[in-house]
């Protein structure tokens, strides 16, 4: 049996230059979990903080070549390098589309959607006010 997991996105708000903090439900089999996800345009790709991949039990997979990562403010994440992922089905409106999220420590932040979800979906973003529109939900593959 599969556990369903879903995440859900109606409208977002406060903004800083180029990523807004994005409020949203995440429902668990049993549960429903509220989270925050930053939308980031300027994150090289999708992440996942590994603490809330243990807490919610989501499923990963391994990395063939380890990845290293570097955070925003130029110095070497603590984790030093990226070992695990997963993919999530990711809906924005009507347009559906598997989306990888790597796991790392991301310190504050529990989830970063960075420029792949920018790019694979058509957005209204109004970065000034610090509001997107549009439903998103995220499942497990």
């Amino acid at each position: 049996m599969a556990w369903a997991r879903a995440l859900v996105i109606n409208r977002t708000h406060v903004a800083t230059q180029n990523a807004i903090h994005v409020p949203f439900k995440l429902h668990m089999r049993d549960y429903m979990a509220k989270e925050e996800v930053l939308l980031d345009s300027g994150a090289t790709h999708n992440f996942l903080d590994k603490r809330l991949v243990k807490r919610l039990g989501i499923g990963t997979k391994e990395l063939a070549v380890p990845q290293g990562i570097t955070n925003v403010d130029g110095t070497k994440n603590q984790d030093g390098t990226i070992t695990r992922y997963t993919d999530l089905e990711v809906t924005m409106d009507e347009q559906t589309e598997i989306q990888r999220f790597y796991i790392m420590d991301l310190g504050k932040d529990q989830t970063i959607f960075g420029f792949p979800w920018l790019q694979g979906f058509t957005l209204t973003v109004d970065w000034k006010v610090g509001i997107i529109e549009g439903k998103c939900t995220l499942s497990t593959t």
